[in-house]
């Protein structure tokens, strides 16, 4: 077997509704034998479209664990004639492929990189990048890196910021960190990671008919939140607008003397003003209040499921869970107006019980106690009472390059010798180191688009809808954004988009009393719900709902842990 070679995006395939034919609930695809393998590499060459397999799925999303080698892997994919007298797709696109060897040992008898030997002139070049994409990834896990690969670790490197001259923590991190990195190959420092895979999920995830609830009960807030009130001083300047607008609009503007189309102008952008003033930001304030007042009862089963699902994991037995914090994020979908929380690519920090704030950056995920939980879904509403769920998860992706966590390690150890650094733990000086690095990969990122990404072996994947999972905390992610939210969208009988909305759900250990939100943008309402008790000990609960406008959310961060 391909050591530690899975690579399975789990994109949310779900099954059929039977009355509106949307796609409701994940199923998986079946892994590639030694014995499978080849034939299905032939025939998606011989589709040549990225075609999606009916027992493997499509290529990005081949598990391929099962595989001892990829020896002659495209054998027969050659200029071939079919039964019917034709050649083969690949023949007629002037391919040429190369035959690949990729052994447990880790060495290759051919290129992994296939451009030269193919000669592309139509569709079948998407199905080559998704072939690309699979062996890149193959040889990346076998610790083949690309010159590509490469130039992206330097790019890291060359984002670390330079010590300043205060002899504090921050100092002798940054000093420590390029004193790693001189006089070595960056490539002998850091691997590409693969913790995401190691994430916690419970086996109870949010349940269907909850989500749907929760998405009902939106899209009636939305239509049924009473009007923002006028002050008295904006119903006045409203009054007075209206009324120069009334008097003057029954007349044609070539029959106004210049002062009266002066004044017209004037009344008009006043109102134009007014309704800034009545931004979206107050209809959203009004949307999650009604949200929250109709809705108690529902938040609260919906929170103690939250805090159930991760009392079941098994690393919980040893965290002693005094107050939880639980956030329920809304945010209808617009195509013209929706943001994701957060666009870029990045890694998140975490609270713990028992420990400072910090970054889980190089840290194994067996070593991590899990302090937080997220999860989301995407809902249509197609008919007045009824709704159908779909994925819309974080992406995440495997493969991204971070320091060894043995060097790490000796960093910390190198640090806490410094004057006055005894007093910090091995945890805080690597939190610390990690924070550095995780900004300097997401300043790197910015240069590499994730179809580069994706060519030298960074596969992108997706969260399970409904599915809690700390994976945020492990690895380098970012929200879904507006055309992948939008891509589920289900239509309905006149051609239009139903009504779309996400949701985005974090349960996490609370620390501190009062500072249990992940999210502080938005418009929020906090609802209050009594102590629950669990294994005998008794749980405070935190609990707050927020709305987002629909344009809100770009860069800000889905740092929720």
């Amino acid at each position: 077997m391909l050591p530690g070679l899975f690579l399975d995006i789990n994109l949310d395939r779900t099954k059929n509704d039977e009355n509106t034919g949307a796609w409701l609930w994940p199923f998986s695809y079946e892994p590639l034998t030694d014995g499978t393998i080849k034939a299905a590499v032939k025939l998606v060459l011989e589709k040549g479209e990225p075609y999606t397999h009916p027992t493997y799925g499509p290529i990005s999303e081949w598990d391929v664990s099962n595989v001892t080698d990829m020896k002659a892997l495209f054998a027969g994919a050659e200029a071939s004639d079919s039964e019917d007298g034709s050649s083969s797709v690949a023949a007629k696109n002037g391919i040429s492929l190369t035959t690949l060897h990729i052994s447990t040992n880790g060495s290759t008898d051919g290129p992994v990189n296939l451009d030269k030997q193919l000669g592309i002139n139509n569709g079948i070049k998407r199905a080559r990048d998704e072939m690309l994409s699979l062996l890149n990834a193959a040889s990346l896990k076998l610790g083949r890196l690309s010159k590509e690969y490469q130039h992206l670790v330097n790019d890291i490197v060359d984002n670390l910021g330079r010590p300043l001259m205060f002899l504090d923590l921050n100092h002798y991190v940054l000093h420590q960190l390029r004193a790693l990195l001189k006089g070595q190959d960056p490539v002998s420092v850091f691997v590409p990671s693969y913790e995401a895979r190691y994430a916690s999920s419970p086996a109870q995830g949010i349940d269907p008919d909850m989500a749907k609830r929760i998405a009902l009960a939106f899209f009636k807030s939305r239509t049924e939140a009473p009007p923002v009130e006028l002050s008295e001083s904006q119903q006045r300047r409203k009054f007075e607008a209206n009324d120069v607008i009334d008097r003057l609009k029954k007349y044609s503007p070539d029959l106004l003397a210049t002062w009266e189309r002066q004044a017209l102008s004037e009344a008009r952008k006043k109102l134009e003003a007014l309704n800034e003033e009545l931004n979206e930001a107050d209809r959203t304030a009004s949307i999650v209040k009604h949200f929250a007042e109709q809705n108690a009862d529902l938040v609260g089963t919906f929170v103690n499921a939250a805090v159930d699902s991760f009392l079941s994991l098994p690393s919980s037995a040893s965290q002693p869970l005094l107050r939880a914090s639980v956030q329920l994020v809304l945010q209808g979908v617009d195509p013209s107006t929706y943001n994701p929380i957060a666009d870029e690519i990045h890694m998140d920090t975490e609270t713990d019980l028992l420990r400072p704030n910090g970054n889980r950056y190089g840290r194994p995920a067996s070593e991590q106690d899990v302090s937080s939980l997220v999860a989301s879904f995407c809902a249509d509403l197609v008919q007045p009472e009824r709704v159908t769920l779909s994925g819309c998860g974080t992406v995440y992706f495997d493969g991204m390059p971070i320091v060894r966590p043995d060097l790490l390690s000796e960093a910390a150890r190198a640090v806490q010798q410094k004057p006055f650094m005894q007093t910090y733990t091995e945890y805080e000086i690597i939190s610390s180191m990690g924070e550095k690095l995780a900004v300097a990969t997401s300043k790197a990122l910015k240069r590499w688009t994730e179809d580069e990404l994706r060519k030298i072996g960074i596969v992108a994947r997706r969260s399970k809808m409904l599915e809690w999972t700390n994976v945020n905390a492990l690895a380098f992610h970012r929200s879904a954004r507006r055309d992948e939210v939008l891509a589920g969208a289900v239509p309905v009988v006149d051609g239009r988009a139903a009504p779309r909305m996400r949701a985005f759900a974090i349960v996490m250990t609370d620390t501190q009393k009062d500072d249990g939100k992940a999210l502080y943008f938005g418009e929020h309402q906090d609802i209050k719900l009594p102590s629950i008790t669990r294994r005998g000990r008794q749980i405070e609960l935190e609990v707050a709902v927020t709305v987002l406008p629909g344009g809100q959310g770009a860069s800000m961060g889905e740092d929720v842990m």
